[in-house]
């Protein structure tokens, strides 16, 4: 007899997951129900229902059968991360569905929680997880805790399950989405044996029905009932023991491959780590967790490779400008590189007043990213006003910038860290490759949402640190604030209004004499600011003769570490300070350092 189970998507759409994000949860969301609709057998035995959390818990889709699921073309990030009341209404859907269940007479498994989302809960969720790890541990519910987005609190949402969550941002998108599929239909060929709760006819207990028998991937298993069901009325699996010192018949290599599938399925079995090769945990995980389909046709030649997705194509396009990006220097062959100095610093953005005024409200158009350590750099990216979806190409100009630092370091290392000047040409190159990455970043997201790519424009300002030099490049308005010797100055010439038609953006348009850029030595520089026209507002004049004090209270804070990304939220957020201003949105990044 096929059993039905019950399964919830919770989808975090908060204002937390604004950007790339949000993104990553819509595509995530769209692969993973085409993949178990794929499945025959998921499909004639799962329903599914999508509940999100942000502004308010909002049901998205009733729970469905899965062929009957729609999936929302596009989600909207805001408001908090309620994401404790967000579960607590999710457990009481799925015990309404297993009563349905129960009425019908129906055979069923004990349902499923799947939680994608940042991890970012702002209500009291600690009582709610400690009832779901009972549940779990009771083996009434199986929760799903999977982390969305580059900095996702992998410890909240491990509170709420086995403590193990999945993180995209580790695994990456093929090998988390096959690890997500593999954990919703690992067992759906086996639903009738795995069963827990049997369906009772009228006037008679549970007791008075016969036992279900385990199969052997859940011979170790303890009997326990499903959500929702007590565990007086729950029937019992019976299983014989496995006992370790009696003669075992030596299992083949395929029924071992699918015992480890199973455990690690289930959660009993970590993949290995190995501290010298970082991806081998993940490519264990990968080939333990192998569908049905792959399962019958191991080994067999594939007639015909299959057309990449979006997202590979947009992944190899992003891997080949690394490599040309990677080339356009030369390393010396010896360098006289002074002493490392320690930066400090922090980054916020805040929605204006006039984009609150629009129906719906606007989306924060800002981004702004601060990095300390061995190569410090800070970017800031404003988009456009008239662009619809220009939040989501700063965001990427952002995250795309910092990855290509981090991928060529050798480049800036031979320009930024040689006691020597570099040529000017050669400092030009490096400042000019930083823009052309960034129009790029925004022409592959645009093929990939298959929209123009000035629906994504957006400015930039961009510093990437060095032991003796710091590079800067600006496209567009904006500010950029260098403190020396304890005298604020500005970088660049002042910058445009947008409204008078005189800034210009990341794009095709863009021609290499509109973008600004420059050197600076690192001796005497004890701090660097970078901030968008809405913050320039009050921190910069509009000629560029008279600049705010309080940058110097924000350098001096961040040399003693005591700068915070609450404490710029909380400036950026004051009424009395942006009352009369134009109501743009504002961001700001600040880098400094002891000077010594």
């Amino acid at each position: 007899m096929i059993a039905r189970r019950a399964c919830m998507l919770i989808l975090d759409t908060s204002a937390a997951m604004r950007g790339v994000s949000l993104v990553q949860l819509q595509d995530v969301l769209q692969k993973l129900v085409a993949g178990l609709k794929a499945e025959a057998v998921t499909t004639d035995v799962l329903d599914l229902g999508i509940l999100t959390l942000g502004a308010k818990v909002h049901r998205l889709h009733e729970m469905v059968p899965l062929h009957r699921i729609a999936v929302p073309t596009r989600l909207i990030a805001a408001g908090p991360a309620p994401l404790g009341q967000a579960v607590a209404r999710t457990l009481q859907t799925l015990e309404s569905q297993e009563v349905q269940y129960r009425q019908h007479g129906m055979t069923f498994s004990p349902s499923r929680l799947v939680v994608l989302g940042r991890g970012r809960a702002t209500d009291d969720w600690q009582p709610v997880a400690a009832a779901c790890r009972d549940l779990v541990h009771q083996g009434r519910l199986e929760i799903i805790a999977a982390g969305v987005g580059a900095d996702a609190d992998l410890s909240v949402l491990g509170a709420f399950g086995d403590g193990h969550p999945l993180s995209l941002a580790r695994l990456g998108m093929r090998a988390f989405l096959d690890t997500l599929q593999s954990r919703l239909t690992g067992d759906a060929g086996k639903l009738g044996t795995l069963s827990l709760v049997q369906p009772t006819n009228q006037g008679a207990s549970v007791s008075d029905q016969p036992p279900v028998r385990a199969s052997r991937a859940a011979a170790d298993k303890t009997p326990t009932p499903s959500l929702g069901s007590d565990s007086s009325r729950s029937a019992a699996l019976t299983a014989a023991p496995v006992d370790g010192t009696d003669d075992q018949t030596p299992n083949s290599p395929v029924e071992m491959l699918h015992d480890a599938a199973v455990q690690l399925q289930s959660g009993r079995m970590e993949a290995p780590e190995s501290a010298d090769d970082p991806w081998q945990g993940s490519c264990f995980r990968r080939r333990l967790m192998l569908t049905r389909n792959e399962r019958k046709n191991w080994g067999r030649k594939p007639q015909s490779w299959p057309e990449p997705s979006p997202a590979q194509k947009l992944k190899r396009r992003l891997a080949k400008r690394h490599a040309r990006s990677a080339h356009i220097l030369e390393p010396a062959p010896e360098l006289r590189i002074p002493p490392a100095r320690a930066w400090f610093g922090a980054a916020d953005t805040c929605v204006g007043a006039a984009h609150l005024r629009h129906e719906p409200p606007t989306p924060c158009q800002d981004a702004a990213l601060v990095v300390a350590g061995d190569r410090p750099m800070l970017v800031v990216a404003d988009g456009a006003g008239s662009s619809p979806v220009s939040d989501l190409g700063a965001e990427i100009v952002v995250m795309g910038l910092r990855r290509l630092v981090d991928s060529v370091s050798r480049q800036f290392r031979t320009v930024l860290d040689a006691s020597d000047a570099p040529p000017d040409a050669t400092a030009r190159a490096l400042a000019h490759t930083l823009v052309r990455h960034a129009c790029g970043l925004l022409e592959d997201l645009a093929s990939l949402h298959r929209r123009p790519v000035t629906d994504f424009r957006s400015t930039l300002l961009v510093a990437v640190g060095g032991r003796s030099h710091w590079l800067w490049s600006r496209v567009g308005d904006g500010a950029l604030v260098v403190e020396r010797d304890g005298a604020l100055k500005l970088l660049g010439e002042t910058g445009k209004g947008e409204f008078a038609n005189q800034t210009v953006f990341l794009g095709r348009e863009l021609r290499p004499e509109q973008v600004q850029w420059g050197l600076e030595p690192t001796l005497g520089m004890t701090g660097l600011a970078a901030m968008t026209d809405g913050a320039a507002e009050r921190l910069v004049s509009l000629d560029g003769s008279r600049i705010s004090g309080q940058l110097a209270t924000f350098f001096n804070e961040a040399r003693n570490e005591k700068l915070s990304r609450t404490g710029l939220r909380s400036f950026l957020q004051e009424r009395e300070v942006w009352r009369s201003t134009s109501g743009d949105d504002r961001g700001l990044a600040i880098l400094a350092c002891d000077g010594e």
